[in-house]
């Protein structure tokens, strides 16, 4: 063996041996109806240029569990037939899909009925699956973010730097204003503000409000180490962003 082989060996060595938190990151996607196989000539009621972009940040932290969940019931053969195969083609290994009809608050709260309000839904479903992945995992570290969020990058030293000091972290737009489309939580830190304060704050929330941000923007405030913006480690794209879709998925109706 060459000594080039034995520094790359060594080097591998070291890089499985060091100490990485077990991470999950969410993705979370719910029509906002029932789909309907070919309405209105649409092949695939799953954006997949949003799942494009979840790939790619799977890539980009392959020690991190990536879990994308959908609402099967809410869902069509074809579309869901769609999804699995370009998993099968694209997703790296990293990559899973659940139903979020598993979780047994999904199927039993209110507020998760079709006929709610999309925003209520999913505001209040994103923080649930993270709590969900704190209970059935032994992850360290759970994170949720948007499908439109680039370049996550969840071993870097500034993110874990403060993931770990606060507990929890969010992300803020270039103009400074933070947004609850990214959240990172620690099972020692951070599990008990999620499941106690922001979880439920959102829940009652979502059945005064059009959506589960005003609780986002209490519980900010309540947080005093908010005033500085030293927990916010993500840069995310402003609200009312739309990810530009592809020109083939435009032209043959996906997503």
């Amino acid at each position: 063996m060459s000594l080039l082989d034995l520094a790359q060996a060594f080097f591998t060595a070291v890089e499985k041996t060091e100490q990485f938190p077990v991470t999950v990151l969410n993705y979370v996607w719910i029509n906002q109806k029932a789909a309907k196989p070919d309405k209105d000539g649409v092949l695939c009621h799953v954006p997949l240029h949003y799942l494009d972009n979840a790939f790619v940040n799977a890539k980009e932290n392959p020690r991190t569990d990536v879990i994308i969940w959908l609402d099967h019931k809410l869902l069509d053969p074809t579309s869901l037939f769609f999804v699995q195969s370009h998993a099968y083609y694209n997703a790296p290994s990293n990559i899973s899909f659940r139903d979020l009809n598993e979780i047994p608050r999904y199927k039993k709260w209110g507020a998760f009925n079709p006929n709610q309000n999309i925003w209520k839904r999913v505001d209040l479903a994103r923080l649930l699956v993270m709590d969900h992945s704190f209970i059935q995992t032994d992850a360290e570290q759970v994170f949720y973010s948007d499908f439109d969020i680039t370049n996550i990058k969840i071993a870097a030293g500034f993110l874990q730097k403060r993931l770990r000091h606060f507990g929890f972290i969010v992300g803020k737009t270039n103009s400074g204003v933070v947004e609850n489309s990214f959240f990172g939580f620690t099972r020692e830190k951070g599990l008990a503000t999620l499941r106690h304060n922001l979880l439920p704050m959102t829940r009652q929330s979502v059945r005064t409000a059009e959506n589960g941000y005003p609780a986002f923007r209490v519980w900010v405030k309540l947080s005093s180490i908010t005033k500085n913006r030293k927990i916010c480690a993500v840069k995310v794209p402003c609200s009312g962003y739309v990810m530009p879709k592809p020109k083939l998925y435009k032209d043959y109706k996906i997503g």
